[in-house]
């Protein structure tokens, strides 16, 4: 099918219809996409047990090839399935992007200017994220290194995920790309399956969705396509933080088991009868069954080794 196209600058850039593969040739082509998810992530394994890699550089070394190989792979499906886009906006893509949403940012370039407010709303968010992060810290240190690691990383997050992210986006934005912000207030969400598809790190989201949710879904239902989805946020996150830990093994996994838990009970008649996933109610449990269970994903062996090095390293304690 022939998608539809609005912008005559990019009419010759359409959608083609996807043709049958031989096998083998279906086989090389997925085993070309698949490659860096599945070489750069071992290598980065080898190389930091054979060099000593801390802890600290081994989970960025980890977290920028599992990156990688996704960016690797999206890229590659974005081009079997839209315009073939220019060198600089792939190279941008790859580089110069944290989403995954290949497809939108090598679409044509559709994405209106973005208003002053959203401008001066992401640059305060980054502003008080490293306030969060180089002050308060440093005082919630004087009192416990436990609370400072939590506060030091909640204003790591407000700084890069709700800051500098949405300034990069808005900034792709002005230049006509249509590059979404990562994080839509999460706060708002109303359900789990609202917040973990729509709301936070957008980038997992829409990879899963262009990878593996629509033919999981069709093989496994529903649920089926819901529990595969979370089982990989669950290894992404043990890979990238109990495996730079050494420690903590399989609490992030068990993190996001209650999140198919909480988010398959939201869809049952037991969560509907109690309003969840909607209104206020929604919004209260989707809210606690993310925050309440979050020492299992970020376990004290990752605080102890990963996260107050880097504290120390930035110098925020």
């Amino acid at each position: 099918m022939i998608t539809e196209i609005t912008n005559t600058a990019d009419a010759r850039k359409i959608r083609r219809p996807a043709r049958a593969l031989p096998a083998a040739a279906s086989a090389a082509r997925a085993a070309s996409d698949l490659a860096p998810l599945l070489v750069l992530p071992a290598a980065a394994c080898v190389l930091a047990r054979a060099l000593g890699w801390p802890p600290l550089a081994f989970m960025f070394a980890l977290a920028f090839a599992i990156l990688g190989g996704l960016k690797w792979l999206t890229w590659r499906m974005a081009l079997r399935n839209a315009a073939a886009p220019s060198a600089a906006r792939s190279i941008s893509y790859l580089l110069l992007w944290p989403g995954l949403d290949a497809r939108a940012f090598l679409g044509p370039r559709t994405a209106p200017p973005p208003e002053e407010s959203v401008w001066s709303g992401a640059a305060a968010r980054t502003l008080l994220g490293a306030l969060l992060l180089w002050g308060a810290t440093r005082h919630v240190a004087e009192i416990s290194a436990y609370a400072a690691a939590w506060t030091g990383m909640a204003g790591a997050v407000l700084l890069v995920h709700f800051g500098f992210f949405d300034l990069l986006a808005l900034f792709w934005q002005a230049a006509g790309v249509q590059a979404e912000c990562l994080m839509h207030e999460p706060h708002r969400a109303r359900s789990l399956a609202e917040f973990w598809t729509k709301r936070w790190n957008t980038a997992f989201s829409a990879a899963a969705r262009e990878c593996c949710a629509a033919s999981a879904r069709e093989r496994l239902g529903a649920r089926g396509a819901w529990a595969l989805v979370f089982a990989l946020s669950g290894l992404v996150h043990e890979a990238v933080i109990s495996v730079p830990a050494c420690g903590g093994w399989g609490l992030p996994f068990g993190y996001f088991t209650l999140q198919l838990i909480g988010a398959l009970l939201e869809r049952s008649k037991v969560g509907r009868r109690f309003g969840l996933g909607r209104g206020l109610r929604g919004r209260i449990f989707a809210l606690a069954a993310v925050i309440l269970p979050a020492p299992l994903l970020f376990h004290l062996p990752f605080v102890e080794r990963v996260v107050l090095p880097l504290l120390a390293a930035m110098g925020a304690i």
